[in-house]
């Protein structure tokens, strides 16, 4: 049986997607296709947030994917993060996952375009399932925004007829909480797994997401650390050219630096031995003259 927590019985606001059979809000109920009225047009995003679409053959399909798909697809490809070797600091965060909540499955899942693949996974011998039987794959719709809780996968109606629930691993209970970068796209869900039904309380939800921020903290922090070290970078470049200027002036020889790229030769740069020699004053900074402008006027061309 499903379970629906409202936003004030879980501590930080940690909402949890109700089952279908559930008490839900009335989004998120089950409508029987047989009383939906055909010449209605529905939302994309909503017309798999509750029931997996089938195709015409029947075969189960699963979620349908968020509105901003292609860019969050593009963010999860920019993190460079995806079919990436294994990682001890993920792995550790699934390990204390299966540990702490007594699960025989834990998985970083990011779900890319046709597969959902785990960054870490305790208690499976693969590292990826199609998309379409993802139960990760729900958690990027705007209908789950903290978790998706589903205590017997056989009693939900998105989950009953998923290859991964009647068949291997025998999925029965799943609860998952998403990756939300900082910019706010959805990557894939931290996730526990059990072949056994069982309840989810507040309080463990509440620690499965706070497992879900350490996981995208991770994930972010070398992109973060990137961008600083081209900032400082950036920000060295000013530094660097003012000690070299200031080397050129300690030269008892006259030296000037000329853009020869530029039609009138701009002159960037004169040390105080050039301004001695020639009798000209130097530019102020952020100034340029043209080469020959300042040879007519020393001498009086």
């Amino acid at each position: 049986m499903g379970q629906c927590l409202s936003k004030d019985s879980v501590p930080k606001a940690v909402r949890v997607a109700a089952t279908a059979e559930a008490p839900a809000a009335p989004q998120q109920a089950a409508v029987p296709s047989e009383q939906k009225d055909p010449a209605v047009p529905e939302p994309a995003a909503a017309a798999c947030q509750v029931v997996g679409k089938t195709d015409l053959d029947g075969a189960y399909q699963g979620s349908c994917g968020p509105l901003c798909e292609i860019e969050r697809r593009q963010h999860l490809l920019d993190l460079n993060i995806l079919y990436t070797e294994p990682e001890r600091r993920f792995d550790d965060i699934t390990k204390l996952c299966a540990m702490v909540f007594k699960v025989p499955i834990a998985l970083v899942s990011l779900v890319d375009q046709q597969v959902q693949w785990f960054k870490a996974v305790q208690g499976l011998d693969t590292d990826n399932t199609p998309r379409n039987m993802s139960f990760c794959a729900w958690t990027l719709l705007p209908a789950y925004p903290e978790a998706l809780v589903v205590q017997d996968a056989h009693r939900d109606a998105r989950f009953k007829d998923n290859p991964l629930v009647v068949g291997p691993p025998y999925i029965r209970f799943y609860a998952g909480c998403p990756l939300v970068c900082s910019n706010g796209m959805r990557l894939g869900s931290l996730c526990i797994i059990d072949r056994e039904p069982r309840t989810f309380e507040a309080e463990s939800c509440n620690m499965l997401a706070n497992m879900a921020e350490m996981v995208i903290r991770e994930i972010e922090k070398e992109k973060a650390l990137e961008e600083h070290k081209r900032q400082q970078q950036r920000n060295s470049q000013p530094d660097k050219q003012q000690h070299l200027l200031r080397a050129f002036d300690a030269f008892g020889e006259a030296i000037m630096l000329v853009d020869a790229s530029s039609e009138s030769w701009n002159v960037v740069f004169a040390n105080e031995a050039w301004e001695t020699l020639v009798g000209h004053r130097r530019n102020l900074p952020g100034t340029q003259t043209p080469f020959w402008d300042i040879f007519e006027v020393s001498w009086g061309l």
